[in-house]
């Protein structure tokens, strides 16, 4: 947009964990909070009052969806402003589904599906007592998917009207067109049965979308404030108390030219919260989250209770033995592996052979190959790992 301000660079200290505090910067305590100067670098460090403030007024306007804009900046923040658009029960929604569905049986697909999909997420990252990160963005756009004579087609865009989903309907048309390299062929879809009206909500105790960001980052500080304590009376130098909230919020319409329409809303919440300990000599560090901390499809009552003073002690002393822990000898273990670990390594050794583009070749020199090539020699006749694994794909 003509004479619009360029957006400001996200900060660089939205890693999960703790980072050294930037240009030699003090945190402050709770109630002696004074506003920073701008760095060198550009960014801006925050006080108490500022985000109080900031926070309120984006409040009382009822900003809760910014396209990746950092709340440093009211006037930029409300200049890009995109709200969440709740999709579940508008009838807008339904008619651009169907709009894109016509034009795509019109223009010869067999087969058409399309995807609505409105998202919000509201982000902070606080070390010690100082907030380095404060993001709230949202999203929304819509694809559509056909199959011709075969082939898929694909085309999407972030106009959600009916005349946009119609013409993006006819581009996915022509795109598949262009993909049938060996031809056409017959392909038949597995049958589903058709919903018609669906619909499914993460199930959530407390909306996070009903507490404010002032809410969220006076928890943050409170608990990394407790790790603090907890080091100084344990006599423990260089402790430090890191959180980093993100709570999303996404809802997705989904349509089909066999006749289902589902409405599905999903909530969650991640990142991480605790301890870090870095040794005298600044050589060693460890890190260490407590167990109450969950993650997943919660809503507020993730962190609320969570109780900061009983796990911030616990938090230490795990850090401590992270920091100080010896490292093993070369040789076989028998390894304790958390769900996330057994995941981790389930999704790099089954997920990646799988997409269809690295079994064709596509990404010989991209992404990279799959063991399961050619698909007509291994397709219903190779297996692997313990027959007692099982894996269902979802999509």
């Amino acid at each position: 947009m003509a004479g619009a301000p360029e957006p400001r660079p996200l900060p660089r200290h939205t890693a999960a964990g703790p980072q050294p505090l930037p240009g030699g910067a003090r945190s402050h305590s709770v109630g002696r909070f004074e506003k920073h100067p701008r760095r060198e670098d550009g960014y801006m460090t925050w006080s108490r009052r500022d985000f109080v403030r900031t926070g309120s007024a984006f409040a009382a306007a009822g900003l809760f969806g910014l396209d990746s804009t950092l709340l440093a900046d009211p006037l930029e923040a409300a200049r890009r402003y995109r709200p969440f658009r709740p999709l579940l029960q508008d009838p807008d929604v339904r008619a651009v589904a169907m709009a894109a569905l016509d034009a795509a049986r019109s223009a010869g697909a067999r087969y058409a599906d399309v995807r609505v999909a409105s998202g919000a997420s509201r982000r902070t990252i606080v070390q010690n007592t100082q907030v380095f990160t404060q993001l709230i963005s949202g999203s929304l756009n819509f694809g559509v998917r056909v199959l011709v004579d075969g082939a898929w087609g694909f085309a999407s865009s972030t106009i959600v009207t009916e005349e946009e989903a119609a013409r993006v309907a006819q581009v996915a048309v022509r795109q598949s067109s262009l993909n049938p390299w060996g031809g056409t062929r017959t392909l038949e879809l597995a049958p589903a049965p058709v919903v018609a009206d669906g619909q499914w909500e993460t199930p959530i105790d407390l909306d996070p979308w009903n507490y404010t960001i002032q809410d969220q980052l006076e928890l943050q500080i409170a608990a990394n404030e407790a790790v603090m304590n907890a080091g100084e009376a344990m006599g423990v130098p260089g402790v430090t108390g890191f959180s980093d909230f993100l709570f999303g919020k996404n809802d997705v319409v989904f349509a089909s030219s066999e006749g289902s329409y589902i409405a599905q809303r999903f909530h969650g919440f991640g990142n991480s919260y605790g301890a870090q300990v870095i040794s005298e000599d600044r050589m060693n560090f460890g890190s260490s989250s407590p167990e109450s901390f969950k993650t997943g499809g919660y809503g507020w009552e993730a962190i609320d209770g969570i109780p900061f003073a009983a796990d911030a002690e616990q938090a230490v002393e795990d850090a401590i033995m992270m920091m100080n822990a010896r490292e093993p000898d070369v040789g076989r273990y028998d390894l304790v592996l958390d769900s996330a670990a057994v995941s981790a390594a389930f999704n790099a050794s089954i997920v990646p052979a799988l997409e269809f583009d690295r079994v064709l070749g596509y990404e010989m020199h991209a992404g990279g190959t799959s063991y399961l090539s050619p698909p007509e020699e291994v397709l219903g006749q190779y297996s692997f790992n313990n027959p007692k694994l099982n894996v269902r794909a979802t999509g």
